[in-house]
């Protein structure tokens, strides 16, 4: 009885090695099968579509930050949205921020719908580079570099910068700010200043640049800012 007493405790030793060496080498497994997926990278979602040089984009978009820079991409109109939310899907967003994102011959038509919160990231558009502007944003910032053409740009409430603007290349230019401050390195008028200001002037150039802000800041440089 005694001889089988230890034999069995023995059995019993030895199967509970072997159950923490399984457990052991399940856990290891786990632990190389590769990193976890980061959550802290940034997610945006693209829409891409063809759109040739020289054409029109009406632009429509209630607040966030915008860029509206050239495209290294021939012929194409590329629109990229940050979603900082982690508990939004790309996809869902896309579906709820682009009311409308429509391409037909020479003239392209964005709406925009971007939530308040801190959901929506930098919206980048990437245009060829001369391409006719219109662009209407009740809040946020908007930022044009480096796009050649006519231009319409108007920010009810914000900052509004216009970047690597030629001065010969306008004819008819008028920017005015209601409150806020006016700051021209371009044409460089005295209309400079603080509690608004109106730059009224007629050049020898093809294009024409209309610029408008309510509140806020209208910055105009002849650097790009190198995007």
């Amino acid at each position: 009885m005694q001889r089988s007493s230890l034999a069995g405790h023995s059995w019993m030793r030895l199967a509970g090695l072997v159950l923490v060496s399984c457990s052991c080498g399940a856990l290891q497994g786990q632990h190389s099968a590769g990193p976890h997926p980061r959550t802290d990278e940034p997610r945006m979602f693209v829409v891409e579509k063809a759109f040739p040089e020289g054409a029109a984009l009406d632009l429509v978009v209630n607040a966030g930050e915008v860029r509206i820079v050239r495209n290294l991409q021939p012929g194409q109109i590329r629109l990229e949205v940050g979603v900082t939310g982690h508990q939004l899907d790309p996809v869902l967003a896309q579906q709820r921020w682009v009311k409308r994102m429509d391409v037909e011959g020479g003239h392209a038509a964005i709406d925009l719908r971007l939530p308040t919160g801190r959901s929506a990231g930098l919206v980048t558009i990437y245009v060829p580079p001369v391409t006719t502007l219109v662009v209407k944003m009740q809040g946020g910032s908007l930022t044009v570099a480096g796009v050649k053409g006519d231009k319409d740009l108007r920010v009810e409430s914000g900052m509004l910068t216009l970047r690597g603007a030629d001065p010969v290349a306008y004819g008819h230019v008028r920017a005015d700010v209601r409150l806020g401050e006016l700051t021209d390195g371009v044409f460089h008028s005295k209309q400079s200043g603080l509690w608004g200001g109106t730059l009224i002037l007629e050049g020898k150039g093809r294009y024409q640049l209309l610029l408008h802000v309510g509140a806020g800041d209208l910055v105009l440089t002849g650097e790009d800012g190198g995007m």
